[in-house]
């Protein structure tokens, strides 16, 4: 009798979680405006600003005060940004903001290893860009070998002041070839109020999911965030503002 009870509860809140998901996305869908990042850089060219510099052709760029970092599909916004060329990596700090035509993320920090083309972004708010949709995650880190991996991470596509409901996830991981998906204590929140707890969810990434359109958020920041590592390749051209 109790796995019955228990069947029928999950039941129902699935199903509540459904209608409410439904409903609340209707409420809360706003189209948006795409940011503006025309500029007359050609595919492959870097183009920096900042106040202060200090470049040693072998080792070293570090780039302090208004930081700014332009591609042909992307910009970079930073306190202070330090490439490496010995290494291959690039830290920036401070105010940080990456945005291209698809997502805008901001942060205080931000790690990139052109070589394990991996990246670390910590204590990061990223909004989706011509789509409704917001979260925050605690932890974004994208690899080549390790594949995605979110922890502490939400989505919503209510405006911030007003977010009739939000998903939040304990840790989400995805496969180096984004074939799986493994979602842990997951929580479905309508106006604060939990209604639906998965402790773990292993997902195939195929359109019969039913978190699937969940995991394809996550799937499309990291996708968009992890073009950096492609997007650094040129010559640098620094420019005081």
């Amino acid at each position: 009798m109790p796995r019955i009870q228990n069947k029928q509860f999950l039941f129902i809140s699935l199903l509540s979680m459904s209608i409410g998901l439904a409903d609340a996305q209707e409420v809360c869908f706003v189209p948006l405006a795409g940011p503006n990042l025309d500029n007359s850089l050609l595919e492959g060219q870097i183009q920096v600003k900042s106040e202060d510099s200090e470049i040693n052709q072998d080792t070293f760029a570090r780039f302090k005060g208004k930081v700014e970092i332009d591609s042909f599909k992307a910009k970079i916004k930073a306190d202070e940004a330090v490439l490496n060329r010995q290494t291959q990596t690039l830290n920036a700090t401070g105010n940080v903001s990456f945005k291209d035509s698809n997502i805008t993320v901001s942060s205080q920090s931000m790690q990139l290893n052109r070589i394990s083309n991996e990246l670390l972004i910590e204590e990061s708010f990223y909004q989706l860009n011509n789509v409704q949709g917001h979260g925050k995650a605690q932890k974004i880190g994208l690899g080549e070998k390790t594949g995605i991996n979110l922890i502490e991470s939400s989505f919503t596509s209510c405006p911030v002041d007003n977010e009739v409901w939000r998903i939040q996830a304990s840790n989400i991981e995805i496969t180096p070839d984004q074939s799986r998906g493994v979602v842990k204590h997951a929580r479905f929140y309508i106006k604060n109020l939990p209604v639906l707890y998965l402790p773990y969810f292993p997902s195939q990434l195929t359109t019969k999911d039913n978190l699937v359109s969940f995991i394809r958020v996550y799937r499309v920041i990291a996708l968009r965030v992890s073009a950096l590592s492609s997007r650094f390749t040129g010559t640098l051209r620094p420019t005081m503002i």
